[in-house]
């Protein structure tokens, strides 16, 4: 037997091998094939997925107007290329800067100070204390869907008088003064007379800045809740009504509250956020079960958040009795704020919230 003869009975096709020997073979072949395909496929889907959801949450913030889309193109690229996305690390002797990355900075004086904003420290106050305690509110969970079919009544030049009643169904409502950082659990506070610390005051500046942006008011500061919040939405409402007669030309009506709500500690919150440069009263927008009522709301909470970052932080549906539906009219209610933040905090958002129902208006 000769070389070709031997490497023609050495290198038989292994289809033509016996039965057993071609069946083993075979068998284990393919299962390493096998494991090495699914091993494979499960990669590429991980990062498959890994990459989607990293694309999702840089559009939300390019969406948010929190970031360009050069600058997601280019946080994207960092992570195929597996680059951290931390910060560079700062000398030792300059002052770190924490701002969260879902925050806006203050341009050239420099990154707003969240961190000290938020401060807060349970320890300094005794047990028979309440703390005022500040808290970001806003979620992204709340539905603005509702917004895209708002649809303006009357434009506001058409209109012959007043366009927008802001009234107060609980006008004794009040902030905390500046210097107030805790209360006594026996204390008494939240209310107030004087419009220098109550809504009526904070009304004022909605209804003052509402006709800078062209938008007729009449404002009703009559304390309808002077023997108690019991009743005081249907007194309200009564006093509403005949104001709607006397000036058919009104279109919206806003019912200007303030909040109260506590931590899981029992602490007040105070929600904040940033207006520029300074502190400012997050903001709850409330309308009635009506679908249109709801439009208005959402419409004016998602302006609200495109031109001031996070003030609105709330938009909610609640009913409060047949008598606040009035025809042709919008009815809505906004908290500004809650009892823990100062006036000074909510007249700046009212300041914001005016705008933005101006544009939702006009």
């Amino acid at each position: 037997m000769d070389g070709g003869d031997i490497m023609q009975k050495d290198c038989v096709p292994v289809s033509f091998l016996p039965p057993s020997r071609c069946g083993v073979r075979a068998k284990k072949r393919w299962s390493v094939r096998m494991v090495a395909v699914v091993l494979c496929a499960g990669v590429l889907l991980a990062s498959f997925g890994l990459l989607l959801n990293q694309g999702i949450g840089q559009l939300r913030l390019v969406r948010d107007g929190e970031i360009t889309v050069a600058q997601m193109l280019s946080s994207l690229g960092d992570w195929l290329a597996g680059r951290p996305e931390d910060q560079p690390e700062q000398d030792a002797t300059q002052e770190p800067t924490p701002a969260p990355e879902s925050r806006p900075t203050a341009g050239e004086e420099g990154e707003l100070r969240w961190e000290h904003l938020y401060a807060f420290d349970r320890s300094v106050l005794s047990a028979d204390e309440i703390g005022l305690r500040p808290m970001d509110l806003w979620s992204e969970d709340y539905d603005t869907t509702a917004a895209s079919f708002f649809e303006k009544e009357t434009a506001a030049q058409e209109i012959q008088g007043p366009l927008v009643l802001i009234v107060h169904s609980h006008a004794s409502e009040a902030y905390s003064e500046q210097t107030v950082c805790s209360y006594k659990a026996t204390q008494t506070f939240g209310r107030s007379s004087s419009k220098d610390l109550n809504v009526v005051g904070v009304g004022e500046v909605l209804a003052r800045e509402l006709e800078r942006q062209g938008v007729s008011c009449l404002t009703l500061t009559t304390a309808f809740d002077e023997a108690g919040n019991a009743g005081a939405f249907e007194r309200a409402a009564e006093a509403i009504a005949i104001l709607l007669e006397q000036y058919p030309s009104i279109r919206y009506v806003i019912d200007v509250h303030r909040g109260a709500q506590t931590d899981g500690d029992g602490q007040l919150v105070r929600p904040l956020t940033y207006l520029g440069q300074e502190e400012a009263a997050q903001i709850k927008l409330i309308a009635t079960p009506r679908y249109r009522d709801r439009a208005f709301a959402s419409a004016c909470g998602r302006k609200l958040n495109q031109s001031a970052h996070h003030v609105c932080y709330a938009v909610e549906s609640t009913d409060v009795g047949q008598s606040w539906y009035y025809e042709d009219v919008l009815v809505l209610r906004v908290e500004i704020g809650t009892v823990a933040n100062t006036p000074a905090q909510a007249r700046r958002s009212a300041c914001a919230l005016a705008e933005s129902l101006a544009a939702c208006i006009k």
